[in-house]
């Protein structure tokens, strides 16, 4: 058997574990980058790399701003103003965090919104006695279909974007994925304000994390609440527009100090507020990636297409098989990852069959960030993974028909606004 086929292999096995669920999610990750480092897919410092990587960086420090939101008792002002709106109707609650999370997470990477939000819809579903597990999926759903909105939505698309023009083709200017995104969170709003309500589940009232914050925000300051939304408020605008090329990671770590520095989280508190879990999960999963990539395994991927379809296969049969096998490898790989991987593979298929390869490109950017069936694929969804108190079927269960209305838009909107 050789590397390449042998790391597919682990992806499979992988995706077999993760459904059984019986393993941590955490521990089934690592237990996985270990191995490809045995078999020699990567090297043994490449198991543990990516944990002090810039997307370990980012989540550490935007689950710090986020705990300085709840140590300040600003993250209880924002939910009792969002609450004047919403009302303590679940429904409401639902829809309102969706739409929020989708909108802002157009403009702003969607792990970010993730987990600076959630310290404010924990609060909400509280005063509203709503489970936090019915508001934190509709977050990281929102999330998810919002940052396919702009090509700053998700950063999966920034690198398959850079991928596009090494390759010599025509990149996607800021707003040309909304032909896809709104559409997509438009439709994923009222999917989970009459559908997917039913399928999220309760998992009871655990608010045993949040009892330190509520007794610390009566002892909190004014000047610091102030300190804490400028500085909150001032990472939002510099993530927007990334002033002097700063990168994302860079900008939230420089806020998380900040709010240190300031007292807004004592560094104690700063350390208590990261989910090592998630960025276990994300570390791991990145290792794998980079094991599939440099076996060869993503290459195999693209031969069997071709050998199955045959270089003269209609380029709407090719599109689906492109639309399915990123969908479904995009779940157990991170997001970055697979458009790693896929987007060279796409390209190659277009110049074979003589279609445009940007429409290819696309395709790949929108299969690539639609990781709604499982909590591993993009970081916006495991960061909800455990303190929501999910399974990992609960995923699929309400991602699969998002996951069919992006695969339905994007077989029907892609081919009509950039031809083959």
């Amino acid at each position: 058997m050789t590397p390449a086929v042998g790391s597919l292999l682990i992806i499979v096995v992988l995706a077999i574990v993760y459904a059984i669920d019986k393993i941590p999610p955490a521990v089934v990750a690592i237990t996985a980058a270990i191995i490809c480092a045995l078999l020699g897919m990567i090297g043994y410092g490449d198991v543990f790399s990516e944990l002090g990587g810039t997307s370990a960086v980012l989540l550490m420090s935007m689950m710090i701003v986020g705990g300085a939101l709840f140590h300040t008792g600003l993250a209880a002002k924002i939910a009792r103003f969002f609450l004047k709106f919403t009302g303590t109707s679940e429904r409401g609650i639902m829809v309102a965090v969706t739409l929020v999370a989708a909108l802002i997470s157009s403009v702003l990477n969607n792990v970010g919104v993730v987990v600076t939000l959630m310290p404010i819809v924990l609060k909400m579903c509280k005063d509203a006695k709503v489970s936090p597990s019915r508001g934190l999926m509709p977050l990281a759903y929102g999330a998810g279909v919002g940052g396919i909105i702009t090509l700053v939505g998700a950063a999966s698309s920034v690198t398959a974007n850079g991928i596009m023009e090494a390759a010599g083709v025509e990149g996607v200017n800021f707003i040309e994925l909304a032909w896809v995104g709104i559409p997509l969170s438009v439709l994923s709003i009222l999917y989970i304000a009459f559908f997917g309500q039913k399928l999220i589940p309760d998992n009871g009232f655990d608010f045993s994390n949040m009892e330190i914050y509520e007794k610390e925000e009566a002892e909190t300051s004014i000047v610091k609440q102030w300190i804490c939304g400028i500085i909150f408020a001032l990472v939002i605008i510099f993530m927007a527009y990334q002033p002097f090329g700063l990168p994302l990671y860079f900008i939230s770590s420089l806020g998380a100090l900040i709010l240190v520095l300031t007292g807004c989280i004592s560094e104690k508190d700063a350390y208590a507020s990261i989910d090592w879990s998630t960025i276990l999960i994300c570390g791991a999963m990145l290792a794998v990636g980079n094991a599939v990539s440099s076996t060869g395994g993503s290459d195999l991927i693209g031969q069997w297409v071709v050998n199955i379809l045959g270089e003269s296969a209609s380029p709407y049969l090719i599109t689906l098989v492109i639309v399915v096998v990123v969908t479904l490898v995009t779940n157990f790989l991170s997001n970055v990852s697979t458009a790693t991987l896929m987007m060279p593979i796409a390209i190659a298929i277009a110049g074979g069959i003589g279609c445009n390869p940007k429409t290819m490109g696309i395709i790949v950017i929108i299969a690539a960030n639609a990781s709604f069936m499982t909590p591993v694929g993009a970081q916006a969804f495991t960061v909800v993974y455990g303190p929501g108190k999910y399974k990992f079927l609960d995923y699929a269960k309400v991602g699969l028909p998002i996951t069919i209305i992006n695969t339905l838009l994007a077989l029907i909107l892609v081919p009509m606004v950039w031809p083959f």
